[in-house]
């Protein structure tokens, strides 16, 4: 796991008298998979990055899942199948998966320097030199690896200040089945929330678009000796995806009539697009003493 703080930059909200910053979790693309919606995904960008032009902080963070060239599976055999291959046969591959690689590239490129950290998924490619397309779209984006599963810390305030506050984001790509509405986030529920303290939840895999509410209640004890109950609301996110499960019309190369693995197994139609996630430090006077607590709302 990855442990990492991040200090935002703060911007005016577009509907609160508060400071914000906005999260916009992309992952799920599988660019190259018949019905991945790029253009959806474009548009998804240009509107992020708009709120920017209007003083909003908008930060990215990567739920994995980018370019869809090879799974876990695929990949087994291709390294089985390379031992074998010419050196020029390898290349083919490399310099495929850098095509479809530079695709996606270039649909991102707005969002560069404004990511928290790019998580890795289970579609992937993984090149002679040891890197992957994964790491490789991090470098690009100009953002931290995360690998599997990353523990972050949102600092609002100085590093090592005692004033501020801290939101914590538990990430993961996700992992496993699950065709009911309610898998995601019975997944979350069972293997995160009892072991893991955190303000977001965040997972992907799912290509589902969900978010609940959990309140979690606390006490302290104050300056005087008195104990008091204090709470705040952690939220369990899906991230959505970008790959549609059915359409009509679909045919193999030779114009058959053919679905893709989502309609051949009968899985569950896949929720397009991602959530908005909007986290604010808001300053208040309790107990005497001015405290900053992490309001966040999340809009799927």
């Amino acid at each position: 796991m990855e442990l990492r703080e991040f200090t935002p930059t703060v911007g005016k909200s577009l509907l609160l008298p508060h400071k914000e910053i906005v999260l916009c979790p992309l992952g799920d693309i599988q660019l190259g998979a018949p019905g991945c919606k790029i253009d959806r995904l474009k548009k998804h960008i240009k509107w992020a990055e708009g709120l920017r032009a209007k003083g909003a902080e908008v930060y990215y963070v990567g739920m994995g899942d980018y370019v869809d060239v090879a799974s876990p599976s695929n990949r087994k055999i291709l390294k089985k199948a390379f031992v074998d291959l010419y050196d020029s046969a390898k290349l083919m591959f490399d310099d495929a998966a850098e095509r479809l690689l530079g695709e996606l590239q270039k649909v991102l490129a707005p969002t560069k320097g404004h990511w928290i950290g790019l998580l890795s998924g289970h579609h992937l490619y993984e090149f002679e030199d040891g890197t992957n397309t994964d790491t490789r779209l991090a470098q690009f984006l100009e953002t931290t690896y995360l690998g599997d599963s990353a523990m972050v810390h949102l600092r609002f305030g100085k590093t090592g200040s005692t004033s501020g506050a801290t939101a914590k984001l538990w990430l993961h790509h996700g992992q496993g089945g699950g065709q009911t509405i309610s898998a995601a986030l019975n997944k979350i529920m069972q293997r995160a929330v009892p072991y893991w303290m955190a303000n977001l939840y965040m997972i992907g895999h799912y290509h589902t678009k969900q978010a609940i509410p959990i309140p979690w209640i606390d006490s302290y004890v104050t300056r005087d000796g008195d104990v008091k109950l204090t709470g705040t609301t952690r939220y369990l996110v899906c991230t959505g995806g970008w790959l549609a499960g059915y359409e009509e019309g679909t045919h193999d190369g030779a114009k058959v009539a053919k679905g893709n693995y989502i309609e051949k197994a009968m899985l569950s139609p896949h929720t397009l697009g991602a959530p908005v996630i909007f986290i604010r430090p808001v300053r208040e006077r309790k107990d005497g003493r001015s405290t900053t607590r992490i309001d966040i709302n999340v809009s799927v």
